[in-house]
């Protein structure tokens, strides 16, 4: 946006009774929002915005800036463009000056009316420097307009659709002026525009979603019609209609009497990264900006009239996915579903077998060397009864969403285990999504009927908020959380799935267990990983907790103690560790630094058993005094202190710590 947000001086806040039973959902319009998928928009959202690596031109490139005076800007053009023409669509530059362009997709409609809608978002961004990840501001709107041209491509419609990434709108909407002043010298038929500006940003989770609105043209009218699509559809986004502002492209429309509509989030809750370079995609909601996708999806099918057909898309990951076919496929085979696939596809029926067509109801593992989307051409099937064998059990799931508690079972309640999914680590989930596997353990056999009109009943969960503490194990973008218990538990209940195949990750407590109460024996873990060193994070409820984890390295087993929030990094080596609970210490205590070696950091901790004036001290090989890490008065309870060793050669170095009447030095290495 290309200037501050103006403070609403007049809100008209519309309160919608559910439409729901007034309204009939049109099956083809529901099966097309059903199609936008999150998992994508976040991806869009991350490649254009530097939170990870893309494909332009054929070579790998990281956008950090879309300022329009960055190459990363006509990069992100170029990968717009390209994006776009993937999808089939008729692609075109629009340049209006030496540095500006827009990018335009067109998809004809099947009448001969040369009416067309318009879905838009500006894709160029600020600060001015060579950073400016722009990740909400506007990567979140252009990765929405992407997605939906993804989506709609499979569609045909009566009326033409045009998808447009404008350019230097945070110069003042230079770009969409520019397409707009053309389109009425052409006296273009217009039937509506929908802009999206800053739609990923709802911090306290309120989804709180504000619509621009006036009187131009039919502006209202779609206004209107996209927030009683809220409610239509069942989305749930709480909608504010307000008087219209000039500070996104939606007013150049307006300036040559189109109707257009803004759809942004909230204003009261404004983005406070906004315009720096702290807009990053880990700050956002994918959940609400997925909504305002799908309500955005909903209205620009029926404006452009979309006509029936019988596709869904599933987003796979690189890697290992635990996937699912969400309708009756018209070819099943493998090679044609997934032909990117670079392994068998693997089910489960006592063990792991391979199959060569794949059904709907059961879970397969398949892997990727990218991340992908999948068209995938069948019958929708609304319920369906799958059979269940006493033990662990992969299962597909429909083309929609299905809360777990609606899930009946013949035999009843022979459920005997959470329902897990994988998304780089087994964690348990209270619905079924489509296109992914999940597992579930029965106590005998029977079978399970999932239905789209399931309705929830008590929750079925694993209660894993009851527990305090916490071990996160991270390689890459892979998490696998597991539990410690200061109670006694259902074990089997606890039970995880069997391990994915080779070369996926997976930690587990020995007991294949996700629940461990440390005064056992068997806490020992595993680790399973294509991508090392593993981080290990402590989380506890409990300031004070402390844990040992004994590492075998260099032919002896080493122990180190962690605290709330340390954290230590995993060797491949180091795959099976010990835990064991510590005792909190009774008196001061000045433990080993980690990582020993280290290079240049390293962090030092130690316990004050009472409030005291504490000295941390530093030395070299000599005894002379390098650095005074502490020297005032701490509070009782573990502290950490950071020591960088960036400006001192390698070698042996001491550190002391004095508190009153205890003194203790340990040595540790600085290695470059």
């Amino acid at each position: 946006m290309f200037m501050k947000k103006i403070k609403q001086n007049l809100i008209l806040i519309i309160c919608f009774l559910s439409l729901s039973n007034v309204y009939s959902q049109p099956p083809q319009i529901v099966q097309l929002i059903n199609q936008v998928n999150k998992d994508s928009i976040a991806l869009y959202i991350r490649q254009l915005s530097g939170d990870t690596s893309c494909v332009i031109g054929g070579a790998p490139y990281t956008i950090l800036s879309r300022h329009k005076n960055q190459p990363g800007n006509d990069k992100a053009a170029q990968f717009i463009y390209e994006k776009f023409q993937s999808w089939g669509y008729q692609v075109q530059y629009e340049s209006f000056s030496s540095t500006g362009k827009n990018v335009i997709a067109t998809k004809q409609g099947m009448n001969d009316s040369q009416a067309y809608f318009v879905i838009c978002a500006h894709y160029d961004n600020m600060p001015t420097g060579t950073t400016a990840p722009g990740a909400d501001d506007n990567a979140s709107g252009t990765a929405t307009v992407l997605e939906l041209a993804r989506v709609f491509s499979k569609y045909n419609s009566n009326y033409t659709i045009k998808f447009i990434g404008f350019d230097e709108e945070e110069q003042g909407l230079v770009g969409s002026n520019y397409y707009a002043t053309q389109a009425r010298n052409r006296n273009d038929s217009i039937i509506g525009v929908i802009n999206l500006d800053m739609t990923a940003y709802d911090a306290n989770n309120d989804g709180i979603v504000d619509v621009h609105s006036n009187n131009v043209a039919n502006t209202s009218q779609i206004a209107n019609e996209w927030i009683n699509n809220i409610y239509q559809y069942g989305i749930a986004l709480t909608p504010r209609m307000v008087t219209s502002q000039p500070y996104s492209d939606h007013y150049s429309f307006h300036q040559k009497n189109y109707g257009a509509i803004l759809a942004i989030e909230y204003d009261l809750e404004f983005n406070p990264r906004y315009h720096t370079v702290n807009d990053k995609f880990q700050y956002l909601n994918m959940n609400y900006a997925h909504k305002i996708a799908q309500v955005t999806a909903a209205t620009a099918a029926e404006y452009i009239q979309v006509l029936s057909t019988n596709a869904v898309t599933v987003f796979t990951n690189v890697g290992w996915n635990l996937l699912s076919i969400p309708i009756q496929p018209l070819d099943g085979r493998k090679s044609v579903l997934f032909p990117g696939a670079t392994s068998y596809a693997y089910t489960f029926d006592g063990t792991y077998i391979t199959k060569d067509t794949l059904e709907i109801g059961k879970g397969y593992w398949l892997k990727f060397n990218s991340a992908q989307n999948h068209n995938i051409s069948g019958q929708p099937i609304s319920s369906l009864s799958i059979s269940l064998k006493q033990g662990w059990n992969l299962i597909g799931t429909l083309n929609g969403t299905i809360p777990v508690s609606s899930v009946t079972t013949s035999p009843p309640n022979i459920l005997s285990s959470p329902f897990y999914e994988y998304n780089g680590g087994y964690a348990t989930s209270q619905q079924l999504e489509k296109g992914k596997g999940y597992w579930v353990k029965s106590s005998q056999n029977g079978s399970m009927t999932i239905s789209l009109s399931g309705k929830s009943s008590t929750a079925f969960n694993g209660n894993q908020s009851n527990f305090k503490s916490a071990l996160i194990f991270r390689a890459g973008n892979k998490v696998q959380k597991l539990f410690i218990s200061e109670f006694k538990y259902d074990a089997e209940f606890f039970e995880l799935p069997p391990v994915p195949p080779q070369g996926s990750f997976d930690v587990r407590f020995m007991n294949n267990s996700i629940v461990n109460n440390l005064n056992e024996d068997n806490s020992v873990i595993q680790i399973q990983s294509d991508i090392f060193p593993v981080e290990l994070t402590f989380e506890s409820q409990n300031t004070n907790e402390l844990i040992s984890i004994f590492i075998f390295r260099n032919g002896k087993e080493e122990e180190i103690t962690l605290s709330k929030n340390d954290k230590i990094l995993l060797g491949e080596a180091e795959n099976i560790i010990r835990i064991k609970k510590k005792e909190l210490p009774t008196n001061f205590i000045l433990l080993q630094n980690y990582p020993n070696p280290f290079n240049p950091n390293t962090n030092i901790k130690f316990y004050i058993k009472e409030k005291s004036k504490v000295s941390l001290l530093v030395y070299n090989l000599q005894g002379q005094l390098i650095e005074t890490l502490i020297d005032r008065e701490l509070e009782t309870g573990f502290h950490t202190i950071n020591f960088d060793g960036s400006k001192l050669p390698s070698g042996i170095y001491f550190y002391e710590l004095k508190a009153r009447n205890f003194r203790e030095i340990k040595k540790m290495i600085l290695l470059k």
